[in-house]
């Protein structure tokens, strides 16, 4: 088992090398940064979340909760993104209307 203090999350939980940081909410969720589609941003973080809670009991506890976290405000933070491109979208369509 890897020392909790030398453990790397990103790399061994998210697969985000150290070239990649500090990792954007898109490489947290392992999505293309185009990703708008609200469907697919809500099954990438449950899929990196259900991953990631299997580490929440033991040593790497405080790694995964600081994970969790991250997941979290990227889902929030992308969701309401897509929010927002879907509105600016259907405002495009009403005026061309």
């Amino acid at each position: 088992m890897d020392d909790p203090d030398d453990f790397d999350a990103y790399h061994k939980w998210l697969g985000i090398p150290l070239n990649k940081r500090p990792p954007t909410y898109y490489q947290i969720l392992g999505i293309s940064p185009a990703e708008a589609d609200r469907d697919t941003i809500t099954a990438a973080a449950d899929r990196q979340e259900a991953f990631v809670k299997k580490f929440r009991e033991g040593p790497l506890s405080a790694h995964a909760s600081s994970i969790l976290f991250q997941i979290d405000q990227a889902r929030m933070t992308l969701l309401d993104a897509a929010d927002q491109t879907s509105l600016v979208e259907f405002r495009k369509i009403e005026i061309l209307e």
